[in-house]
């Protein structure tokens, strides 16, 4: 990994925005999840969000993702505790 990407501590429901270099990535969260805590990432198309596909995690774990977006955004719902955050590029 080259370490363009985004880590951080989420203790609060709401969005996280940060730019990305495009291309190929992985998420990967870990945590206190809550019976009904969601995390998920999304891509910026045009003016809107939308969800990358299986982009939605409700335990600890991760996913692969490839975009050409320039704008991703992290979406937590109904936290219980913290949440550790690492959105980073595979690119070289």
């Amino acid at each position: 990994m080259n370490g363009f990407g985004k880590i951080a501590t989420i203790s609060s429901n709401g969005n996280t925005d940060f730019e990305w270099n495009g291309g190929e990535g992985v998420f990967l969260v870990s945590g206190t999840f809550g019976a009904s805590t969601t995390i998920k990432l999304q891509q910026k198309i045009g003016s809107a969000f939308v969800d990358l596909k299986d982009g939605s995690l409700a335990e600890s774990g991760g996913f692969k993702f490839v975009t050409i977006s320039t704008t991703l955004r992290v979406v937590v719902a109904n936290i219980s505790g913290n949440l550790s955050l690492n959105v980073q590029s595979l690119e070289k």
